[in-house]
């Protein structure tokens, strides 16, 4: 056997990936531990859950595939449409999303060895625009502000509403309540 494999993972993008976190698994080691922290997964081929048994992993403050749900919990958000730009063409920037927009943990990078105030995302920008660093590998130039508002005073939320989710109307409800009041 080979010795215990572990694997930090923190601010990264994985996406259209065919081996999800499965491909920082050493299969020929005793123990293999993965930690994820303000990290989105989202788009993959072969989704995490199928892992589940061969290796102990710890998702904090991190965006998952709503079908891949092998590894929620309370500090994990589930989401069912693409946080990206362009998923199709590989613009893996972000969305205004409240889900990923100045959501990551700072304490997390920094343990991680980053330097929030002097490092750059991908794109070679400011790795924190706004109040905290994003979730993933790229910083959004703008921070998040939330595009509800109200149509005569009322925004329609409906569980599981899959329209624009821009509240407008029944066919665009907000998918969660929570959404709508962040």
């Amino acid at each position: 056997t080979y010795p215990e494999s572990t694997v930090n993972i923190t601010n990264c993008t994985i996406s259209k990936n065919n081996m999800g976190l499965y491909g920082t698994y050493n299969p020929g080691s005793s123990t293999s531990v993965i930690t994820v922290r303000n990290t989105i997964l989202y788009g993959n081929t072969t989704k995490d859950s199928e892992m589940t048994g061969i290796v102990n992993i710890t998702m904090t403050n991190s965006l998952l595939e709503k079908d891949d749900l092998s590894y929620y919990n309370a500090s994990t958000f589930l989401i069912d449409k693409s946080p990206f730009v362009d998923i199709n063409n590989n613009d893996f920037t972000l969305k205004n999303d409240l889900y990923t927009i100045d959501t990551g943990i700072g304490a997390y990078y920094a343990v991680s060895g980053g330097d929030l105030l002097l490092d750059k995302d991908l794109n070679g920008n400011p790795r924190v625009v706004g109040k905290s660093i994003d979730l993933g590998a790229f910083e959004s130039s703008s921070v998040y502000t939330n595009f509800y508002q109200p149509t005569n005073g009322v925004l329609d939320v409906k569980k599981g509403a899959t329209g624009s989710g821009d509240c407008s109307s029944w066919s665009n409800a907000a998918p969660e309540l929570a959404d709508v009041l962040k």
